[in-house]
Formats: structure tokens, C-alpha cells, sequence
């Protein structure tokens, strides 16, 4: 058994409001470095979005995860991304592998400005291990919102078994391919359902 504090998440916890955002970020190999994406997607009505996504997955245990699906699951999700996200960002950054904690800070800080922005009751942070998730708490508790108010919003960590971080994963997944000239079929149907910005 491993020794590194297992991460704390709030799995099955009630959301706080109708209006929740999800965060995600995924790192994508660019030569001697990494594209760092973190994106964030917002949904109103968490429960049904939720019913939706689980329908994809059906009798499957294992979560949706953009990097690990075929074509089909793919499109699938990118399908119900346009159909329930009712706003969505991304942020990213160039680094060296060893520069993409700082980063993450930098961009999440980033996020949670926009979410505060769109009025949100909920954000939802992909939980990674407890060192990372405490960085993550550290920035929002930092941000400089808070001196001036607050957030507006209360926040957490879920593991991938929370579906809607599965949209917030797709979009960062999507956007990070279409960077690194791997594949830009998702990205332009993100674009042309007017969620992301043509880049």
C-alpha cells in the first residue's frame, strides 16, 4: 500500500445549486515538452445531466475517459457536451514537464475567475492526488476574489467516478489534440456549437 495520502473528495455529495462547473486538465506531449490544458464546462440541472451521461456508459464500471475512448464513446460524449454545457473555457499553456504544477496554479486561478464570472453555485475540481488537491484548495483560497468578497461559490474535488467532470475531460481532451495537431474533428464541433473559440 502506498504511502501518499490518499486524496480527499466529496463523491456523492449533494451539488450546491443548479449551476455547476466542472474542471479538468490533461497534458499533451509537444516536442521536448507538454501542452497544459485545464478547461472548465457549466451545466444547469447537474441531476439530469448526470442520468444523461450514465446512459452512455450503462452497464461499464470504468468512468469516461477522453484519452482512453474510441471514435464512437468519443463522439458520444462530444454529443452531450453541445446538447447540456451551457457555457465552457479553456486555458492552456506551453511547459517543461517539470513546470506543470505551476502552471496548473496558474491556470486554475484562471478558471475560477471565469466561473465566478458565469455565477455558479458549485465547482467541481477533478481530484488528483492529496498534494495536487491541496494546491488546488490553496489557490482558490488565495485567489485574489477573496479579498474582495469571495468566490461566490463553493468548491470541491470528485474523482473521475463523477460524471460530469466526463464534459469538462472531453473539451480539455478535445482542445489539447487540436493544439498539438493530433486530431481537430472534436474542437471544430466545439467551435461550431459556439462553445470554444476558433484558434
Amino acid at each position: 500500500m502506498s504511502d501518499r495520502p490518499q486524496p480527499t473528495v466529496a463523491d456523492g455529495e449533494p451539488f450546491a445549486g443548479e449551476l455547476v462547473a466542472v474542471v479538468d486538465e490533461s497534458g499533451h506531449d509537444a516536442g521536448g515538452g507538454v501542452y497544459y490544458v485545464v478547461s472548465a464546462a457549466v451545466v444547469i440541472n447537474p441531476a439530469e445531466v448526470t442520468a444523461i451521461l450514465r446512459a452512455l456508459v450503462s452497464a461499464r464500471l470504468k468512468p469516461i475517459h477522453w484519452a482512453r475512448e474510441g471514435p464512437n464513446m468519443r463522439g458520444q460524449v462530444i454529443d452531450v457536451v453541445c446538447q447540456t454545457v451551457v457555457a465552457a473555457t479553456v486555458r492552456w499553456s506551453p511547459t517543461g514537464r517539470r513546470g506543470q504544477l505551476g502552471v496548473r496554479a496558474e491556470l486554475l486561478e484562471q478558471i475560477a475567475t471565469w466561473v465566478h464570472g458565469e455565477g455558479v453555485d458549485h465547482l467541481v475540481i477533478e481530484a488528483s492526488d492529496e498534494r495536487i488537491n491541496i494546491r488546488d484548495r490553496q489557490v482558490l483560497a488565495r485567489h485574489p476574489l477573496q479579498t474582495t468578497g469571495g468566490l461566490g461559490y463553493v468548491y470541491d474535488h470528485r474523482s473521475k467516478r463523477e460524471p460530469l467532470l466526463w464534459l469538462a475531460d472531453a473539451v480539455a481532451g478535445a482542445v489539447g489534440e487540436h493544439l498539438i495537431g493530433k486530431d481537430s474533428a472534436a474542437f471544430e464541433r466545439l467551435v461550431a456549437g459556439g462553445l470554444i473559440a476558433p484558434m
